[in-house]
């Protein structure tokens, strides 16, 4: 199945962005060849792009940093070992998410594919990001998405298979051992801290971006056109980091005292959502996918993500009334 142009979902009225995966379809969006650079896009309102996504480019290197060396640490001994092993199994599901990405954006171009896989194994997936945005990249002929849309699925990518997760996990080895050695404590704050600006930075891009205010003025515009975005922006990933932590340390407190608990309660919660979502007639998304398997993996990642790190600005992504 892939997705119908006539059937837009509530929330976000348009999907202005084809399918893409060899299993999920192909086609772009527009008959155009030739996209609008990141200046003209966000308008009036890209001040402070260049630093945002510059420092979610830093934070996430950094991230990666830390993590491996809480990694090694953990496989150093071996009470911890399994734990070591989980945390790297994360690090290995961020890369196939990226991986399976630039499968998508490249296929047509094995050369150039193959080229920017070897950036993901090496770790570099964000600065490489960040390059193509700065610069205002156009889309080229074979790509599925434009640069913008390629990092921001990226960073979905990296949040749900490895950020989120993560902190949940080295949270609950924390309660467990009782060991709050410095090296864990700063892994699960930076890890925090950038799925916070993360989340916060793609918030914030998309809500003052004025076509999508145009085109969904009920979902977007709860940020004021005034010099307080700057006070705003400061504070909200401040507020994803410490929604993060304290969903984190909830779940690794249930999974102390039943794990299966942990497993009824986010199966229950995600199946009453999309069933809720079909139920409106809102189950078809944005994102660039096909297929019943694509769209309720799309569903489920931005839900997981929504629920971690987002605040109720964008409850619509959660389920609405049911956030």
């Amino acid at each position: 199945m892939e997705f119908s142009k006539n059937r837009i979902c509530r929330s976000e009225s348009h999907n202005p962005h084809p399918p893409f995966f060899g299993l999920l379809g192909d086609g772009r969006a527009t008959g155009t060849k030739k996209f609008p650079s990141l200046d003209d896009r966000m308008g009036e309102v890209s001040w402070g792009l260049k630093e945002r996504v510059i420092m979610g480019a830093g934070l996430s290197l950094l991230d990666m940093a830390t993590d491996l060396f809480v990694i090694v640490g953990h496989m150093g001994n071996e009470e911890t070992m399994g734990y070591g092993w989980s945390l790297l199994g994360m690090i290995v599901a961020s890369m196939a998410c990226q991986l399976l990405l630039v499968y998508g954006q490249h296929r047509k171009k094995p050369a150039k594919m193959l080229g920017e896989m070897l950036i993901v194994l090496t770790g570099l997936k964000p600065g490489f990001d960040a390059k193509n945005v700065i610069s205002g990249k156009e889309m080229e002929e074979h790509n599925a998405v434009d640069a913008k849309i390629e990092m921001v699925l990226s960073k979905l990518g990296e949040m749900f298979c490895e950020s989120v997760p993560w902190c949940i996990l080295q949270l609950f080895v924390i309660l467990k051992s009782g060991d709050r050695n410095e090296s864990a404590l700063v892994s699960v704050a930076v890890s925090a801290l950038t799925a916070g600006f993360s989340s916060a930075s793609v918030a914030f891009d998309y809500d003052v971006d004025p076509q999508k205010r145009r085109q969904s003025p009920d979902f977007y515009g709860y940020i004021p056109d005034a010099k307080s975005r700057t006070v705003i922006f400061g504070c909200m990933p401040l507020n994803s980091s410490l929604l993060l932590l304290v969903w984190g340390l909830g779940v690794a407190m249930l999974l102390l005292v039943k794990r299966r608990y942990v497993v009824f309660y986010l199966a229950g919660d995600m199946a009453l959502y999309l069933l809720q979502k079909v139920a409106r007639g809102d189950f078809f998304y944005w994102m660039p996918v096909a297929g019943a398997l694509g769209l309720v993996m799309s569903r489920v990642m931005v839900k997981t993500i929504a629920d971690f790190t987002t605040s109720e600005d964008h409850k619509s992504w959660a389920g609405c009334t049911g956030w």
